[in-house]
């Protein structure tokens, strides 16, 4: 019976655990965040939130089974720089187990083109290995921008695998989908919504909240539709350390654990 679960988690799985290698930030807004989050993980999020960046950070990512199964766990790291009057980063990611492995190194670069606006993009080698039927590679190519209305207010958009790379002869074995987002953010908290259209599936709205309690702890949590997901999580704050948990719940298949530790070098 886990067998057959698990087979129907991996076929229709793709656009779910894209979401999973985000970092445990911003899950638990329900992958909301596109246009206020600036952190290392901005590597698979949204590249163009990399110009806000100007230490270098280091960041790592677990999630040890979506759904309670192991054979979906998920983890990715990512590192943060800038260099000269842009920002890079580099990022890798691995999902699944020995049976069915997918993984993806991920470079980008973003600069701020005007005061307000500021453009990302990202480069990425996808791998799939299934066993006794080989490997793939192809590479993909993404886009972000940021639009800064004022300084409570931003938009944020974001094209995934503009390229439409696939897998072999297989058409769309490497989600290509399009987010477009907008935040408020006030010195204590964010408020964030967007909405994603992945290719030939439905639109799926997200809203997500990030308030900081005091200096060392945040809370968050968000509600997101197709997939039907509800998430919570907590971030702790110890000078150059920020350690983060999401507990994910989709309606149908039940929750998920993910944490993310981030580190910013002076």
């Amino acid at each position: 019976m886990k067998l057959y679960i698990l087979i129907l988690i991996l076929v229709s799985y793709g656009s779910i655990n894209a979401q999973f290698l985000n970092g445990a930030k911003q899950n638990s807004t329900a992958n909301s965040n596109i246009s206020a989050q600036s952190d290392a993980f901005s590597v698979f999020i949204n590249p163009a939130k990399l110009s806000d960046i100007h230490r270098y950070e280091f960041g790592i990512f677990y999630s040890p089974g979506a759904f309670g199964l192991s054979e979906l766990k998920s983890g990715s790291a990512a590192f943060a720089f800038p260099v000269k009057d842009f920002s890079g980063a580099i990022g890798i990611s691995s999902f699944g187990f020995d049976l069915y492995n997918e993984s993806k190194i991920t470079a980008g670069v973003s600069k701020i083109l005007a005061e307000n606006i500021s453009l990302g993009f990202t480069l990425s080698l996808n791998n799939i290995k299934i066993s006794n039927y080989g490997s793939d590679n192809s590479l993909s190519l993404n886009f972000g921008a940021i639009s800064k209305l004022n300084e409570n207010f931003s938009l944020g958009f974001y094209y995934e695998n503009l390229n439409r790379a696939t897998f072999g002869n297989y058409k769309n074995q490497i989600p290509s989908f399009i987010v477009l987002g907008i935040s408020f953010k006030r010195s204590d908290f964010v408020i964030s919504g967007s909405i994603e259209k992945e290719t030939d599936k439905e639109f799926s709205p997200r809203l997500g909240f990030d308030y900081r309690i005091i200096k060392a702890i945040s809370l968050r949590s968000g509600i997101s539709d197709n997939p039907e997901n509800f998430s919570a999580g907590l971030g702790i704050f110890v000078d150059k350390f920020n350690l983060n948990y999401a507990l994910v719940r989709n309606a149908y298949l039940g929750f998920s654990h993910m944490t993310d530790l981030r580190i910013i070098f002076e």
